[in-house]
């Protein structure tokens, strides 16, 4: 044979012993089935307790939902109250916003680090190879959005069918999550585009409670135009998802590496987040979707002279170079105040959502105490003490809870009657808030080795569940004068009753406890 012969040989290899994705996708299920171990009656098993915990959770939330209801729509609902139906889109913003701002960050498509160690390298056409998670993403955030969907039927009134709202439902998170994983085939941008679609995702949920803050105000009419036919909204959903999920299975191959391994890295982070049941790890995957590195404007430090203002200003400059974290204080304080102005919900509505808004907002605000936890490097080499440090970490957040109280606050005593006693209330039962979320942040690791919980989703150990809820705990212990003043009036006394709480608050979230001993 020549010389020429063996090497047109050696360059056309023979491709049709090289498998598919799809084979080396099935061949790893098969490895990972035998090497678990599990019969196949286990797996029926899990699979059955997976169900059964997802069909109780949209139960309880659909009934929840219904409940929260009847606390919106008031029996005596005149022309001084905002029109129901404006609630509907109001709350499909914020949800379409939550589910953008996740899925962004999130992916939608990507491989985990096995997966980008051992299956990327591979000579498979990668089409084959990443479908199966493109397909469960569509069905997880389609399924998704017909919960969401269900969630609003129960909470607002509409002359649309139930089953045709789920069904737009549905069709608004298949098209979302095509949409997003488009965007991921097209250029090597996708790293920054998916950073844009989630601070879009983040105004939207900023602007849905501004929203109705103004809507409470001037209280409109809900136009009839705007309610498109039910069944012509499915239609035209259906085949924008249709003709979405056509043009992506095409390119699933255009898809670059190194996207894939970003995503699939967080998403994987994540999920061991939520399985370890460490919120704190779910917030910091969530916050940050690679940032820039340098900024464009140098803020002066000139008040910065020694260690305690040095964290001060850290904590503070976390809060406004991270616009999520910024959106959220924003969006949460309009909430309460929208709420009480539209004239909708009941007294102890009103104080459900107060509480809830201001202990989300603190927990914004205390994303520096929480990665100062994680990697206590920095608070390591100040010359301060362990107890002195977390002192001075309640500083910020305490001014910026003030700061939200008195808004949040005084927008809830506008709409009763008495912005003063409210907004002295919100002064004093501020920093109970900001002192709850510290204490959720510096929580120890949970102990997984306790007395087990049986729970619709399996055993817990209880030593999990009480790590999870030092914070909540705190907050409703120490603002029951707030409690009493939501469902009462607001008075010199229960502002006064309100400071003692509060500096229980406090003197149990600044404590730092013992080491164990060994």
């Amino acid at each position: 044979m020549s010389q020429e012969s063996e090497t047109a040989e050696f360059a056309q290899p023979d491709l049709s012993a090289v498998p598919t994705g799809a084979w080396v996708r099935s061949t790893t299920r098969a490895v990972r089935r035998g090497h678990s171990g599990a019969p196949v009656s286990e797996l029926l098993g899990d699979v059955y307790t997976y169900v059964f915990t997802g069909i109780i959770a949209i139960v309880m939330a659909v009934t929840v939902a219904g409940r929260v209801g009847t606390g919106f729509h008031l029996a005596d609902a005149g022309p001084a109250v905002l029109d129901p139906s404006w609630l509907g889109p109001i709350a499909a913003v914020a949800l379409v916003g939550a589910i953008l701002g996740v899925i962004a960050r999130l992916g939608p498509l990507g491989v985990g680090p096995a997966g980008a160690t051992w299956w990327l390298p591979m000579p498979v056409d990668r089409a084959s190879l990443i479908r199966g998670s493109a397909i469960g993403w569509i069905l997880a955030v389609t399924a998704l959005g017909g919960v969401g969907a269900g969630v609003l039927v129960s909470l607002v009134p509409t002359t649309t069918p139930a089953l045709v709202v789920v069904a737009i439902g549905l069709l608004i998170g298949a098209n979302l999550v095509l949409a997003l994983s488009l965007t991921q085939t097209t250029t090597a941008l996708a790293r920054r585009r998916a950073r844009r679609i989630a601070s879009v995702g983040d105004v939207m949920l900023l602007v849905a409670p501004l929203c109705w803050v103004i809507l409470a105000i001037t209280r409109p009419q809900f136009p009839l135009f705007a309610a498109l036919p039910g069944i012509a909204v499915v239609l035209i959903l259906a085949v924008a998802a249709t003709v979405q999920g056509i043009a992506l299975f095409r390119r699933l191959e255009h898809i670059q590496g190194i996207t894939l391994r970003e995503q699939g890295a967080r998403a994987a982070y994540v999920g061991g987040a939520v399985v370890s049941l460490d919120a704190r790890e779910v917030g910091r995957a969530l916050t940050d979707v690679g940032g820039k590195d340098s900024r464009r404007r140098l803020l002066a430090f000139s008040w910065v002279t020694n260690a305690r203002t040095a964290i001060v200003a850290a904590d503070l400059t976390f809060l406004l170079r991270t616009p999520r974290n910024l959106a959220q204080v924003i969006a949460l304080a309009a909430l309460p105040a929208a709420a009480a102005a539209s004239g909708l919900a009941a007294p102890w509505l009103v104080t459900l959502l107060l509480l809830m808004s201001g202990y989300g907002a603190a927990l914004a605000c205390t994303a520096g105490a929480r990665a100062a936890q994680a990697a206590p490097v920095l608070d390591r080499v100040l010359p301060l003490s362990a107890k002195e440090i977390r002192r001075v970490r309640h500083i910020a957040p305490i001014l910026v809870m003030v700061l939200w109280s008195v808004i949040a606050f005084g927008a809830v005593g506008l709409g009763r009657g008495d912005v003063v006693g409210w907004a002295n209330l919100g002064i004093v039962a501020g920093p109970a808030l900001a002192c709850g979320a510290l204490r959720a942040s510096y929580r120890p690791e949970p102990d997984w080795s306790g007395p087990l919980v049986q729970t619709p989703g399996g055993a817990i150990p209880s030593g999990v569940v009480a790590n999870l809820l030092a914070g909540p705990v705190l907050v409703i212990f120490t603002l029951i004068p707030t409690m009493i003043a939501g469902f009462a009036s607001v008075g010199p006394i229960l502002v006064l009753v309100q400071i003692p709480f509060t500096l229980i608050a406090y003197a149990i979230s600044q404590r730092v406890p013992k080491p164990k001993s060994r």
